[in-house]
This record gives C-alpha cells, structure tokens and sequence, in this order.
C-alpha cells in the first residue's frame, strides 16, 4: 500500500491511499495522479510493486524525476521518498511492503552442508 501525498509550495493539493501494482503519474487526467502543470509530462512516472517492493520509473519524460534532490531513471523506494515532478512533491510512503533498496545491501547464506 502506498500513502502519497501531492504538494506544491508546500502546500497539500491531494491525497491518495493506493494499492495497486502500477500507479502513473502525469499531465494526462488517464493517469492514476493528476498534476495539471505544463512541466510535468502526459506520462510522466510510475511506480511499480512486485514481489521485493516498489520501483519509481521516470517514463522519458521532458524535465525528469527527482528522489531526494537526485535525478533518476528508475529506483527502489523506501518507506518514506521525496519525489519531485516538475515543481510539485510527492511524499511516498510504502506501508505494509519491503523496501525494495534493502535487497541490494543483503547478502543470503548458503548452507553448503
């Protein structure tokens, strides 16, 4: 489940509780965020879960994604992101799931007996 919150200026513009194993974010009013705002592409990201977590895909769109303050192609979410598209923030927060970035950190033991 994600909790996602849309700001602009910080000011709270929406909120969405969703649970869903792609959610889109863009310009287009199809997608499951909305942000009606010139720099934000019709297609702009999304978010997908599979079985280690959620991943945050920047969809080629015109001015980027950000994660805390970096520009990415596609990244693992944590429990609690900052994502900016255009000059809107979108605060992530991945309840009930895995981070999907502690993956890469783990090493699994092999019993060999």
């Amino acid at each position: 489940m994600l909790d996602i919150t849309l700001e602009l200026k910080n000011t709270i513009l929406d909120t969405f509780k969703i649970d869903k194993d792609e959610i889109t974010i863009g310009r287009n009013s199809a997608n499951d965020i909305t942000i009606d705002n010139l720099a934000v592409s019709d297609r702009h990201a999304r978010i997908v879960r599979d079985k280690t977590g959620y991943y945050l895909e920047d969809l080629g769109s015109t001015n980027g994604t950000l994660v805390d303050g970096r520009q990415i192609t596609r990244i693992g979410l944590g429990p609690q992101q900052e994502v900016t598209i255009g000059k809107h923030t979108l605060d992530v927060r991945t309840t009930g799931s895995k981070d999907a970035s502690s993956d890469f950190a783990r090493t699994m033991k092999i019993d060999r007996s």
